[in-house]
């Protein structure tokens, strides 16, 4: 093990043990009593972050700004550890897989080593961080079967707007010029729908990773002929009424899992806490069960079984 591994295994160990008594600094209301207490912990937190975890026999570089997704992989080692162990059970040799939402590359690390050498993989992240970092860990593990692609994902070819969350670096959200998120600082991004994309290509995903904060809508219906086009197909994709509804009108939710259907899938329900899927048979009563900003992840199988 090199001496950089080492120091990120004691860091990492240190900020597990710094979080294990938080009490200690925040709790009994001394935080609020004593504010200088929150500046110190959180000061003396920042110097033993890591900028890197060991997931899945990867090294991960983590953006140093996040504090949601990172802290998950710092305390517990994993993130949607039912949805992760799901996608990478459906991964085989020489599979294509779209990672619509890449962040870092989470995902797109583990479908990189799952699809080997004659596989291939379509990473698509906008937002110049992620994808800057996303870049720096392809390269960092040595993947030569990743096409890093600039892109939002969207219904048509153009640009979007991006509107820019301060702390939680998955939570960055696309949406129309007429949708933008009040009180965030957003640019435009080029954006690309996958039908045109593909158009002229013999490119068909077997698997499909979409997480991309309600824009999934969008995303979809600039899919639909590729999608028509290919046979057999696993899409797991989160579901967020709320942020799909703000993006995309407040019918999107439901037509979203309508096109789905009526695309062939068989849409399931992924429970983290049980660690299972259930049919979706009532699109409406799914809705109703994710009230305010709730939201869910659906595992969507075309002439696939769940089971394979």
């Amino acid at each position: 093990m090199s001496i950089q591994n080492v120091s990120v295994q004691l860091k990492l160990q240190a900020f597990r043990t710094l979080e294990s008594f938080k009490n200690l600094f925040l709790g009994y209301s001394l935080g609020k009593r004593i504010p200088l207490f929150i500046t110190l912990y959180t000061v003396i937190l920042n110097i033993f972050k890591p900028d890197r975890v060991k997931v899945f026999d990867h090294w991960l570089i983590l953006n140093p700004k996040d504090k949601v997704m990172s802290n998950e992989f710092f305390i517990h080692g994993i993130f949607e550890e039912f949805e992760i162990s799901l996608f990478s059970s459906v991964l085989k040799k020489g599979f294509t897989v779209f990672d619509i939402g890449a962040n870092v590359g989470y995902y797109t690390l583990l479908a990189a080593s799952k699809v080997g050498e004659l596989g291939q993989v379509y990473a698509f992240e906008p937002e110049q961080e992620n994808f800057e970092i996303l870049n720096k860990n392809i390269t960092l593990n040595g993947y030569h079967n990743v096409k890093l692609m600039k892109y939002a994902v969207s219904d048509e070819n153009g640009h979007v707007e991006m509107s820019l969350s301060t702390d939680n670096m998955g939570d960055h959200r696309t949406h129309k010029s007429e949708n933008a998120v009040e009180g965030r600082h957003s640019y435009q991004v080029k954006a690309v729908a996958l039908d045109s994309l593909f158009e002229d290509e013999a490119t068909f995903p077997d698997v499909i990773k979409m997480d991309i904060q309600g824009f999934e809508y969008f995303a979809l219906q600039g899919m639909k002929e590729l999608i028509n086009r290919t046979s057999s197909l696993i899409l797991l994709s989160e579901f967020w009424p709320y942020g799909m509804s703000v993006a995309s009108g407040e019918d999107s939710p439901r037509l979203f899992c309508e096109i789905l259907k009526s695309s062939g899938f068989k849409v399931f329900q992924i429970d983290e806490s049980s660690k299972s899927l259930t049919e979706v048979f009532d699109v409406n009563k799914l809705i109703s069960s994710l009230p305010g900003e709730s939201f869910t992840n659906l595992a969507c199988f075309k002439n696939v079984s769940e089971n394979s």
